[in-house]
């Protein structure tokens, strides 16, 4: 299968309290989306056990930024983040933050996040 270049963009961010599983454990989704003509980019972080809570807001930063750069260049439909857990709290961060959407060319393509499961971020510094 071959995608269009402006095939919407699912941006999947695992879960795991800040403490645990990673992307690799999270490409559940792909297979499905991909054979609807959806692109999937399924993004890990850091781990609280040796990164702080804002050092991996930031990550998620970086991961968006690049999505968005992505988009922009591939003239994609739109950009929606599916989330659940810690993620939720990391993309809510990320959402909440102005001046990201601003500072960055192709971030006007957001159309939708969907979270889901959210915990309170109370346990890393």
């Amino acid at each position: 299968m071959i995608f269009f270049t402006d095939s919407p963009i699912l941006v999947y961010v695992h879960g795991g309290f800040w403490q645990e599983l990673s992307r690799a454990i999270s490409r559940y989704p792909v297979l499905p989306l991909y054979r609807s003509r959806i692109k999937i980019i399924v993004v890990g972080y850091d781990l609280c056990s040796s990164f702080t809570l804002p050092e991996i807001v930031h990550q998620i930063e970086n991961a968006a930024r690049f999505v968005f750069e992505y988009a922009e260049k591939m003239g994609s439909r739109g950009v929606y983040f599916a989330v659940h857990s810690a993620s939720e709290h990391l993309v809510a961060k990320l959402l909440s933050n102005v001046d990201f959407f601003e500072d960055n060319p192709g971030s006007h393509r957001l159309q939708g996040a969907f979270l889901i499961s959210s915990v309170s971020p109370h346990i890393c510094k």
